[in-house]
């Protein structure tokens, strides 16, 4: 696996001056693959970097812990501040926001709603 290295609960990933830095799942806002390219983009609480991944590969190894709201996208549930129906936003701070597919719509809030009443159990 170039580029990404799992261990239990972390990620290596490398950013364009292959410097390889540890960054937590739980810490991950969400992951985007980058077009035309075998490139994601990974957005976390304390910056972004770029992973030589395919999104289907990194679904399949954070799946437990990232949820896919479109064919290109995975968000860590836990970190959803706000979502933005109409324009199918969700945002994670003010600033930090991606995208879901309408097809998605339904599951992201049944999903949401579970977690919301798991959480405040």
């Amino acid at each position: 696996r170039r580029g990404i290295h799992y261990e239990s609960e972390y990620v290596f990933f490398h950013d364009e001056e292959r410097f390889y830095e540890r960054v937590y799942v739980e810490d991950i806002y969400y992951i985007e693959k980058i077009k035309s390219t075998h490139y994601c983009k990974v957005i976390y609480n304390t910056g972004e970097g770029i992973v030589r991944a395919d999104i289907k590969h990194l679904e399949g190894n954070l799946g437990a812990t990232l949820y896919k709201v479109k064919a290109s996208t995975l968000i860590n549930l836990k970190h959803v501040w706000r979502i933005y129906m109409d324009k199918r936003l969700i945002y994670f701070t003010k600033d930090i926001y991606c995208t879901f597919s309408a097809k998605n719509s339904r599951r992201i809030k049944e999903e949401l709603r579970v977690n919301f009443v798991a959480g405040h159990c």
